[in-house]
């Protein structure tokens, strides 16, 4: 097996799935725009450059790159930050994969269940169903679309990821820092759905992909669907903290956040199922196995 080439490693599923790769005995490289490191090879969307180097005896290329949905108001400008970081940023690799003549067995690529749009869904979302017309579904359609139209890879895979719970990761930690603190935050009613996946499961997902023959788009979430005021109950319980619920209405958090804040507001419920029947096993489908290993 050749070497496996990340964008995005230094995101915290990027520098999990690198740890993870390593310890299998993997050559794992990151693209960065300033190589630091013997692990890194310098690129620049900018300039249309990557180190040829990166690109030789490549048998993988995980696409995680992707400006951070949180970071700021969507502006015009930044929408265009958010889809362009997600879709030139493949789009490169796989032209200058084209004057190298080269071909990669495999190209295995995050995306989000934000595919289904900001909405509260009335039936579990599978990969069939259409995408929404919002913003962020136009970010998925975009992010789906510059993937599947590389030529030079034999394989791709495609994982629809629901937010990712873990130590460190900024969705779990902005939930249980209010909680450690004896607050509940409940954006909107609390009754909106929220996808999630473990970080360790996400991990092993794309190692699943990388080692199996299987391609396709598939929906990585956990089994158990939660509302957002189901899922701070079970985090205060872990914790141990009874908690008062701090509900923020959502016309406050559209004031105050634009419209990123119906991330938080709505959240369709997802079907797992295609994943499941490859073989991929969840370690944690529920909450409460999430929570437990947390203890280990």
């Amino acid at each position: 097996m050749g070497k496996i080439l990340i964008t995005g490693g230094t995101g915290k599923i990027g520098k999990e799935l690198t740890e993870l790769l390593q310890k299998k005995g993997h050559d794992v490289y990151w693209l960065s725009r300033n190589s630091k490191s013997n692990q890194t090879y310098r690129w620049s969307l900018e300039d249309n450059y990557i180190d040829p180097k990166a690109l030789e005896n490549l048998y993988a290329v995980i696409h995680l790159a992707g400006a951070n949905l949180f970071a700021k108001r969507w502006s015009n400008s930044y929408k265009k930050e958010i889809i362009d970081s997600r879709t030139l940023s493949i789009q490169l690799i796989d032209q200058k994969l084209k004057e190298m003549e080269l071909t990669v067995p495999k190209l295995i690529s995050a995306s989000g269940v934000g595919y289904y749009g900001m909405i509260n869904s009335i039936k579990p979302m599978s990969e069939t169903d259409p995408p929404n017309n919002d913003f962020l579904s136009t970010v998925c359609i975009e992010w789906e679309k510059s993937v599947l139209e590389t030529s030079q890879f034999n394989q791709k895979t495609i994982l629809r990821i629901g937010a990712v719970l873990g130590q460190g990761f900024d969705a779990f930690e902005k939930l249980i820092q209010p909680i450690k603190w004896g607050v509940k935050v409940i954006p909107g009613n609390g009754e909106q759905l929220f996808p999630w996946i473990s970080s360790s499961d996400a991990v092993r997902c794309f190692d699943f992909f990388i080692q199996n023959e299987q391609s396709g788009i598939f929906n990585l979430s956990g089994t158990e669907q939660l509302t957002i005021r189901e899922l701070n109950d079970e985090l205060a319980n872990h914790l141990g903290k009874s908690g008062i619920n701090f509900s923020v209405p959502g016309i406050l958090m559209l004031m105050g956040l634009g419209e990123v804040a119906n991330i938080l507001l709505k959240g369709p419920e997802i079907n797992n199922e295609k994943l499941l029947a490859t073989g991929f096993e969840l370690e944690h489908p529920t909450i409460k196995q999430f929570l437990k290993q947390l203890e280990d």
